[in-house]
């Protein structure tokens, strides 16, 4: 399943959930900008936070932003059996 999401989202407000099967990829792209002036920051730290509401585990992935406040992040799922 394909989702192309481009508007801003809130940082109060939790967002929709969403499940990956076997063979999907998570990409994320993202820019953080200043309120006031739209223009990009580069913040010292920057994470994501996954969680699983089955299991309650969770896991937090650092994520590099650009000077411009631009960042690039991709979870591909892989099984070993």
């Amino acid at each position: 399943m394909e989702r192309n999401n481009s508007n801003r989202i809130s940082l109060t407000k939790r967002p929709d959930p969403i499940t990956l099967g076997p063979a999907d990829t998570l990409k994320l792209t993202f820019q953080v900008t200043e309120v006031a002036t739209d223009n990009g920051v580069q913040p010292h730290q920057t994470f994501l936070r996954f969680f699983d509401s089955t299991t309650g585990e969770e896991g937090i992935q650092p994520v590099r932003i650009a000077p411009s406040g631009k960042a690039k992040f991709e979870l591909v799922r892989c099984f070993v059996l």
